[in-house]
């Protein structure tokens, strides 16, 4: 196994998926040597565990007969304090080129999807700035949070709700209860990109705000949702 696909390859796994095999090695390990087979038993979808195994590699923290790192190790025995750290030099060195260009602190989305034009394979940029954003944002690189998909969010989602209310002196759309068949959740993930639509009494805009809408739209998706390549697809 090798992610060596040329000098321009950039994974473009789930981060969700690659920060669960990290997280699932801190808390009880894994088998070795990390196998397509093992991969699955941490709840990688089949179709899911190459590209999964690829980015791992590809990040240094196993090498390519599947077996763990110094890096890998690293994470495993650092303190909670010292994993966003460990995590971002890891993130330093593994994507050199890309923080070369940019800070993903303060680079926009088109920003950073331009830092990763030219890489292959071009088809999956998108999902190679997902995965880039995703892991920066687990280390503390990138303000927010990693996706974390529970339906007992609720709560707390509310409860920010009225804050913004109160502080921003504007009126934030509230949350519908819409059923227990999925539609509120996405209702809430997806409720930030909504509200960058154009208002319903000016239903315009310019193509760049179009692009940029679709762009957010897609990379919320890729986020939340794993794309189950057809029968046979890497």
């Amino acid at each position: 196994m090798s992610y060596d696909k040329g000098e321009n390859f950039a994974p473009y796994a789930s981060p969700s998926n690659v920060m669960e095999v990290v997280k699932r090695f801190r808390e009880t390990g894994l088998t070795w040597p990390l196998t397509k087979d093992e991969i699955q038993r941490v709840g990688i979808s089949p179709s899911l565990a190459n590209r999964t195994l690829s980015a791992l590699e590809f990040l240094g923290l196993i090498d390519e007969e599947g077996n763990r790192t110094e890096a890998l190790n690293g994470l495993g025995r650092a303190s909670t304090n010292e994993y966003k750290n460990i995590l971002a030099e890891i993130l330093r060195s593994a994507y050199s080129d890309i923080f070369q260009i940019l800070d993903p602190s303060t680079a926009n989305d088109i920003q950073l999807d331009d830092a990763f034009r030219g890489k292959q394979p071009e088809k999956q940029r998108s999902r190679m700035v997902t995965l880039f954003k995703g892991l920066c944002t687990e280390a503390e690189l990138i303000k927010g949070e990693i996706p974390n998909i529970k339906p007992n969010a609720r709560a707390s989602s509310d409860d920010k709700l009225k804050e913004r209310n109160k502080n921003s002196g504007k009126v934030v759309l509230p949350y519908v209860f819409i059923g227990e068949d999925g539609t509120e959740f996405w209702f809430r993930q997806l409720e930030p990109v909504f509200r960058k639509l154009p208002l319903p009494s000016k239903p315009e805009w310019t193509t760049n705000e179009k692009n940029k809408w679709e762009q957010a739209l897609m990379a919320m998706l890729d986020l939340y949702i794993q794309v189950k390549d057809d029968e046979g697809a890497d």
